[in-house]
């Protein structure tokens, strides 16, 4: 009976929505790229890179009347065709009146100019001039963050009689101080302690786990930037050296194009993703960049020995969960020492872009694995050399784009794509790709179907139609083969994927969006079987998303999925997942309060459904639902002055057809999950 009153009520809200205000979409992009990512590898990140650069331009826009190559890259939603042909209209045209003359230009549409607002602006150009030294470190912001959170059930691990007992108390804590002057100088310095382990005492006397910290400066000149201490790099589409986070497909048809924005600041936790040591970016003549840098970071895995002399040691794999919560996951902390280096060279001039990158990686003990069959192509030893070439070059209303890598051992890769604009309210983009299974990469992000850059062929054609004025679809078919074995998959396959979105701005106040998406691969039929003979799964997803405001002060959201997954010769399973936000954030009050309550039932976890949820600044919650339950949440935002923010989120999980939840160590007696996070943020 709840369950019908409940959509009732839901739906009931979206024929109530003709009368009011707009979302605010800056927070829509960050939540639709993370929801995807999270749904496609299924992995928990930090995503405080990609946040931070939006919060920054969000806070201080930039012009776009005046801005630089460097600095519309570093804004990280443009790709290298939409840049160089901003920066030739200026040109040929002059400065631009309004925002939405972005329209004109080849690359660009209304509706990324309507998101792009919340961003930039359209102002005279400012005139420039030297900044003194002394100014970088006085007149900048700081800004100090403390978190902590912790589930409020007593899992297995924290137990008095676990076997195996966590070392460490079940509360996550998190801690950041940043020092910043605009884009031009950061220096910070972040730690964190995951649930489970110790602080202060033990295996961290000097308090966090894991610390991470920068000095990064960004100026004019010979030496453009510096970065000391940990630092990511991005060159080219990926392929050959991508240190930082890398979304592939997503509904945004025409984003398949990567905006490489070379050396930059690293202010996640993530433990596994960045460079610690040294970098410098060159420019030796205007049209020319040349970065260099030096990795030397700790890694995790467990090391073994060398049956034929006692004193040689070896590692099978490197792990990368990052949790130090027992002997056992201790014994593996910061065991081998990886080493990077090497240098990009670019060059960039008038619409075209050339780039190549050499570097070399070493570990300072051997990696020997005991293969299966899927892994024969894997990296074994203790250094690999990459090297790769990458091109853009945007003529008129169409873009080329494309790199090419080798590894080593000979094993190489490619992708080549294109992104046009047909017709004013039609646009494509296509890429093609081809990852051999021998081609070695540690680091890299480029457009797959898969995690990683190997084994993998595939076609992409992407599309965007604007229907009428305020409507528009992105669709695309992706279609992709695997020509060695795969993790549960014990020969070549194959498969495709199609997505069709479909967003309507009814009016100002009302947004609407339906989207379709099937996915078909091949599988084991079951791990069990000594010889398996994959079969297809098709798994499709049907969702309706519904925006509103009731007036400044009200925000609503509502969302119904249906999942279908078949796995053949097994029936169909199928799972559904309804939802409703509310957030007040009054006008003349310096509070706001966000509520969600979710209902969900899925036959198997296959069918679990992943969405973004509202959580305390820097941290990110995209859970899976999965069985049959419930779910709310409710976070409190509070902006005590304006230096100090305070937040404070519950939320809980309750299972109908569970009696335990989880399993090892995290496993849970009983049937709820609760969790809380409190955080303050203090500016000055």
């Amino acid at each position: 009976m709840n369950k019908i009153v409940l959509s009732l009520f839901c739906f009931a809200m979206f024929f109530w929505a003709k009368n009011l205000h707009s979302q605010e979409l800056s927070y829509d992009m960050i939540r639709q790229k993370v929801e995807d990512f999270a749904e496609r590898f299924e992995v928990e990140m930090d995503y405080a890179d990609f946040v931070d650069v939006l919060y920054y331009f969000h806070k201080n826009p930039l012009n776009f009347n005046d801005a630089t190559e460097e600095q519309l890259l570093s804004l990280g939603l443009l790709n290298d065709m939409q840049i160089a042909a901003l920066l030739e209209y200026r040109q040929k045209k002059g400065n631009l009146a309004t925002i939405y003359e972005l329209k004109d230009i080849a690359g660009f549409d209304y509706l990324l100019a309507y998101e792009l607002r919340y961003f930039v602006y359209v102002g005279p150009p400012r005139i420039k001039s030297k900044t003194p030294v002394k100014t970088y470190v006085t007149r900048g912001r700081h800004d100090l963050i403390m978190r902590h959170g912790r589930v409020l059930e007593t899992q297995e691990g924290f137990s008095d009689t676990s076997d195996s007992r966590y070392l460490g108390s079940p509360d996550k804590l998190y801690f950041r101080y940043r020092y910043t002057y605009r884009d031009k100088l950061s220096v910070g310095l972040l730690g964190e302690k995951d649930a489970g382990e110790e602080f202060f005492k033990g295996s961290n006397k000097t308090g966090f786990d894991f610390y991470s910290a920068h000095a990064f400066l960004n100026r004019e000149g010979f030496v453009s930037k510096v970065a000391i201490g940990d630092y990511h790099l991005e060159f080219g589409q990926g392929l050959t050296l991508w240190s930082g986070l890398g979304f592939g497909k997503s509904v945004d048809a025409m984003g398949t194009q990567k905006g490489a924005r070379g050396l930059r600041v690293n202010t996640s936790a993530n433990e596994n993703l960045f460079m610690r040591g040294a970098a410098i970016e060159l420019n030796p003549f205007k049209p020319v960049t040349l970065t260099l840098f030096y990795n030397n970071k700790k890694l995790d895995a467990g090391l073994e020995a060398d049956t034929a002399s006692a004193e040689e040691y070896f590692f099978s794999s490197i792990q990368e969960s990052g949790y130090h919560r027992t002997n056992n996951e201790l014994s593996k902390e910061n065991s081998i020492t990886e080493q990077l280096f090497g240098g990009h060279l670019k060059y960039s001039k008038n619409g075209l872009v050339l780039g190549a990158t050499l570097y070399k990686t070493i570990f300072d003990k051997p990696l020997i694995k005991d293969v299966s069959l899927y892994q024969i192509h894997d990296f074994q030893g203790d250094n690999n050399l990459n090297a790769g070439v990458n091109f853009s070059w945007q003529m008129k209303r169409i873009g080329l784009f494309g790199e090419m890598a080798m590894s080593q051992n000979g094993g190489v890769a490619g992708l080549a794509g294109m992104v046009a604009d047909i017709f004013p309210r039609l646009k494509m983009s296509l890429i093609y790709r081809d990852y051999t299974p021998e081609y070695q990469v540690f680091y890299a992000a480029p457009f797959a179907e898969a995690s990683g850059a190997h084994n993998e062929k595939g076609f992409y054609l992407g599309t965007r139609i604007y229907v009428g004025r305020n409507s528009v679809m992105n669709a695309y078919y992706d279609l992709f083969s695997f020509p060695w074995l795969r993790y549960r998959v014990d020969a070549p396959s194959q498969g495709n994927e199609f997505m069709v979105d479909y967003k309507k701005n009814i009016n100002r106040h009302f947004v609407f969006y339906s989207r379709f998406r099937s996915e078909n691969k091949m599988l084991n039929q079951s791990d069990e079987l000594y010889i398996n003979q994959p079969q297809p799964v098709q798994k499709q997803s049907l969702r309706f998303n519904f925006t509103y405001d009731f007036s400044n002060d009200w925000y609503f959201q509502t969302r119904f999925e249906i999942v279908k997954y078949h796995h053949q010769p097994e029936s169909q399973k199928w799972g559904y997942l309804l939802f409703q936000d509310f957030k007040y954030r009054p006008t003349d009050k310096p509070f706001d309060l966000s509520i969600r309550y979710a209902l969900f039932n899925t036959d198997t976890y296959d069918t679990r459904i992943y969405a973004y949820e509202n959580d305390v600044l820097y941290k990110f919650s995209i859970p899976g639902y999965y069985y049959q339950g419930q779910r709310y949440y409710l976070m409190f935002h509070w902006d005590v002055t304006s230096r100090i923010d305070f937040w404070f989120r519950f939320s809980q999980s309750v299972y109908f057809d569970r009696d335990v939840l989880g399993s090892g160590q995290d496993e849970i007696q009983g049937n709820k999950k609760s969790e809380i996070t409190t955080q303050i943020r203090m500016k000055f």
